[in-house]
């Protein structure tokens, strides 16, 4: 009745991956393929615009490694290359080209006038051209010189567009019909290589064993009938395209072969080639897509590392191999440090080049047989198998740590950055993919926190600090609606003994029973990117507390909150300042935000617009720690600060070294000459008190003068200063005690105050 009812049945949706076929009245195009390598945006588009317009299909890479990538996936009938590329460059392109396609014949177009016979010698090279091309000769060279190339590359004729061969699985019990219908897939133009199976079992035994591009089978085989054919082939080779071919001219029996998978029905004795061809191309251009889905799914497109997925999937073949010869291996996770520094100052472009380059450079510091992954961000993973030793491996990962410390050319500017690595072996880190990972992670964790640009080996105590950590990370996410946080004040004293102010501090009572020392919360808070809502939870008490202090008639002069970096980084952190002075009452100036100098050189540029904008406000604004960091004169001079804090360090250690003597000495004077106020920290004894009472401090805080307390307990403090109070006599109030009676008030009071 007809040739082929897929005209009937393609608009139908068919079974999961498969795709209908198109309309019989398409005729079959062979389909020209270029790809134009080139890192030059404008001139790549150009020429891809121009080939398009010559009915090519172009494809455009920007370097040697996307060529080589899309390379194993697609055929290509010409291939132009630049010269000078970042990465591997056009040469060291040309000589992997004579190995992978060495019948493709290459164009190469570049600015570079110096090249010579090395290049224009080479077998794969058809023409060299200058930039810039003239379209003209270019579209001469494509479209009218392919008869008279030199006579290494006539093959390349006879083998476009499908060089490689149509793998075709025929299932046919019936020689003369298997032969006949071979004979018809010949004829398309198709250079197809055919196997015959008689029976659905020898079918599933070859389809087990090898890999076809379509399976072309029969209903009726002595071993089954129907759809059930169907439904066996399809049970072990579901991702192959199948096409019934049946002598059974029946519309229903049609459709229910396609909806139970088959991508045709054709007719014995009644398809024409046209239909045949269309089917073949068909099944061809869908693998080499599938291919390259799974390329694209599988790797990290800014990097063309392979992804986390992928890297998954070779960590788990590492795990099988491992299991079943005995054979340890490592995997090792990579993350930089300085990264966000590097990409808020100078940009995400700049971001993005340092990323790429890191990654080449972890290739470079690899053997061949490593598998180095970009899992996001600026983390990255190594899987190293076939070690000899420990010691092989921490040389490999010496090596990533070295080439990560050399400095990165951006943007004619250059960055300094370094990397934290941790590894964990197989079999003493885990043995599954997941524990395997977790410990590699938790080990660089361990490398960053021990100071960065160091290699740490996962260990059984690492795990359980991991845990441990990941567990006050989930208690402090409910910290704030559990009530578990509360503030206490340490005043700062001036010299008759009456309060100038006070810093709040944060106290954690885990589960209400138990207390944290800020210099254990406090870092996780921050890395894990909660010391956003605590900190402004922290800044809006402080104020409240503050107000509740004066509103029962209690004058404390100014509240001092310490910020974190973090803070500073949001764009509506000023606004939140005015929004919690406002919903306070309180005069801008009775707020002071403490600022360390590591927070300030971050982004000294959005810093200073911050800060600026805050002090016009009115806001007071110190520098905490001073002495401890970069100490830049420069800092000092840029940044609109009022009040300069002396660190405890310098105070604690005046009493026994000359040479601290002199610098705390010379901080003085400095914050003296520029008009500072100086509040001396962690003032512990009368001599401490005497002698940075002499060098000129106009504020002591420490434990001579008051522990941190209670709002309570300071409002009696400030009730009591209408009796001024000798230094040599402070008032004590007593600090909380954790559930070990340790002392946790003076521990932070110049260390880790940041809220």
């Amino acid at each position: 009745m007809h040739s082929s009812i897929c005209q009937k049945f393609a608009p139908r949706p068919l079974v999961s991956t498969r795709v209908a076929v198109p309309r019989a009245s398409m005729e079959l195009n062979v389909t020209r393929r270029i790809l134009i390598v080139d890192d030059e945006p404008a001139l790549r588009s150009g020429m891809a615009r121009c080939c398009r317009g010559w009915g090519f299909e172009a494809d455009v890479a920007a370097s040697a490694e996307e060529a080589l990538a899309l390379l194993d996936s697609t055929t290509y009938e010409y291939i132009l290359t630049d010269l000078h590329m970042p990465g591997i460059g056009g040469q060291t392109l040309l000589e992997r080209l004579a190995h992978v396609c060495p019948d493709t014949p290459c164009i190469v177009v570049t600015g570079d006038a110096t090249y010579g016979s090395e290049v224009r010698d080479r077998p794969n090279v058809l023409h060299s051209l200058q930039k810039p091309v003239a379209p003209d000769l270019l579209r001469k060279i494509l479209l009218e010189e392919p008869l008279s190339r030199p006579p290494r590359l006539q093959s390349t004729i006879a083998k476009r567009p499908n060089s490689a061969p149509v793998r075709v699985l025929l299932v046919e019990d019936s020689a003369t019909d298997a032969m006949i219908l071979d004979l018809a897939i010949q004829a398309t133009g198709f250079c197809a290589a055919t196997q015959t199976a008689k029976s659905v079992r020898e079918a599933r035994a070859l389809l087990r064993t090898n890999e076809f591009d379509v399976v072309i089978t029969d209903l009726r085989l002595p071993d089954s009938d129907g759809l059930k054919t169907v439904r066996e082939l399809l049970a072990v080779a579901s991702s192959v395209p199948l096409v019934v071919v049946s002598a059974n001219d029946n519309d229903a029996l049609a459709e229910q072969a396609i909806q139970t998978g088959a991508q045709d029905y054709l007719v014995k004795g009644q398809y024409a080639r046209a239909a045949l061809g269309r089917i073949v191309r068909h099944s061809v251009e869908r693998k080499k897509t599938e291919a390259r889905l799974l390329r694209l799914a599988m790797r990290d497109q800014l990097t063309g590392l392979v992804n986390r997925v992928f890297f998954r999937e070779r960590v788990a073949s590492a795990l099988a191999g491992a299991r079943r010869n005995n054979r340890p291996f490592a995997v090792m996770y990579v993350d930089l440090d300085g990264f966000k520094g590097i990409n808020d100052s100078l940009g995400h472009d700049s971001g993005d080049a340092l990323i790429q380059q890191a990654a080449a450079r972890l290739q470079k510091a690899m053997r061949e047989e490593d598998t180095v992954a970009r899992l996001g961000g600026d983390e990255f993973a190594i899987l190293i198998e076939d070690a000899n030793s420990p010691q092989d491996v921490l040389r490999i990962a010496e090596r990533c740590r070295q080439q990560l410390a050399i400095p990165f050319e951006l943007d004619l500017q250059e960055a300094t950055i370094s990397g934290s690595l941790g590894l964990a072996f197989y079999p003493e880190a885990g043995n599954s993919v997941d524990s395997l990972l977790s410990a590699a992670d938790a080990a660089m964790y361990r490398a960053k926190h021990a100071g960065r640009d160091a290699v740490c080996i996962f260990s059984p105590q690492i795990h359980e600090q991991s845990l441990e950590r990941y567990r006050m990370e989930q208690l402090l996410k409910t910290a704030i609606s559990r009530n578990e946080f509360h503030l206490v004040y340490q005043p700062q004293i001036a010299s008759d003994g009456s309060v100038g102010g006070a810093e709040a501090l944060l106290r954690w009572n885990m589960d209400n029973k138990t207390f944290v020392s800020p210099g254990v919360f406090i870092p996780i808070l921050e890395e894990s990117g909660q010391i956003l809502d605590v900190g402004a939870w922290v800044l809006s008490e402080a104020c409240r507390e503050f107000a509740a202090l004066r509103d029962k008639g209690t004058f404390l002069p100014r509240v001092s909150v310490n910020v974190s970096g973090r803070q500073l980084e949001q764009n509506d952190f000023v606004e939140s300042v005015v929004a919690v002075i406002e919903r306070h009452k309180m005069e801008p100036h009775q707020l002071e935000l403490e600022l360390t100098e590591a927070i300030l050189v971050k982004d000294p540029k959005r810093a200073e617009r911050m800060l600026t904008a805050l002090r016009d406000l009115g806001v007071r604004l110190a520098l905490d720690d001073f002495g401890t960091g970069y100490s830049s004169l420069n800092y000092l001079d840029r940044f609109p600060v009022d009040t300069l804090k002396v660190d405890r360090s310098f105070v604690t250690k005046m009493m026994d070294s000359e040479r601290t003597l002199v610098l705390a000495e010379a901080i003085f004077n400095l914050g003296k000459g520029l008009g500072l106020e100086i509040v001396a920290e962690g003032v512990e004894t009368q001599e401490q008190l005497q002698i940075v009472s002499e060098k000129g401090a106009d504020l002591i805080q420490g434990y001579l003068t008051g522990r941190p307390c209670s709002p309570e307990e300071l409002s009696e403090r400030l009730r009591a200063q209408a009796v001024p109070h000798d230094l040599s006599s402070p008032p004590r109030s007593e600090a909380p005690e954790n559930e070990n009676g340790e002392d946790l008030g003076e521990a932070e009071s110049g260390a880790v105050e940041v809220a």
